[in-house]
């Protein structure tokens, strides 16, 4: 399990900290991830293809961690403004750095998002299709269409910060 853990913690992590925001609560789904594959692989659960596996489960958990959190939240803090897109500013701040990234993820439609982090955390496009349960073709399109909206939001991004 030390082996597993050695091998796969970093990306597990990095894979789940690009979906949640607070890296405390990262750090609890990365150690429900490997409570869970110990408790399996005692059980007796044999896979042929370990990654995919590792990474459905990462997947499940923050799935479960954006529903419960859905109900954490209520609107009476919420700050409401004009535009809620970040200002130029902002943009220019942080272009020089990961967060940059995020934030036009976060633009991403849910399933472009899901599949772009997945192979920014080092999956195949089959890995992919296992931990979705999708078919390939859905996959590369996905995948495709993914990266193609991240580049039009950088380059408006761009041509924003041009114009100031």
């Amino acid at each position: 399990m030390t082996e597993l853990y050695n091998r796969y913690q970093l990306r597990i992590f990095q894979y789940c900290r690009h979906r949640i925001s607070d890296p405390e609560q990262v750090k609890d789904i990365v150690g429900d991830i490997f409570l869970k594959v110990l408790i399996d692989l005692r059980k007796g659960t044999k896979t042929k293809k370990f990654r995919p596996w590792i990474f459905t489960i990462a997947h499940n958990e923050v799935a479960n961690a954006y529903r419960e959190r859905r109900w954490e939240h209520s609107l009476d803090g919420a700050q409401l403004s004009a535009d809620p897109g970040p200002s130029p500013e902002d943009v220019a701040a942080a272009a020089s750095n990961l967060d940059f990234l995020r934030t036009l993820m976060k633009q991403l439609k849910e399933s472009h998002r899901v599949v772009i982090e997945l192979r920014l955390a080092g999956l195949t496009t089959p890995e992919i299709c296992d931990v979705l349960g999708k078919s390939y073709s859905w996959v590369s399109s996905t995948q495709h269409r993914g990266f193609a909206q991240l580049r039009k939001l950088f380059d408006d991004y761009r041509a924003m910060g041009d114009q100031a």
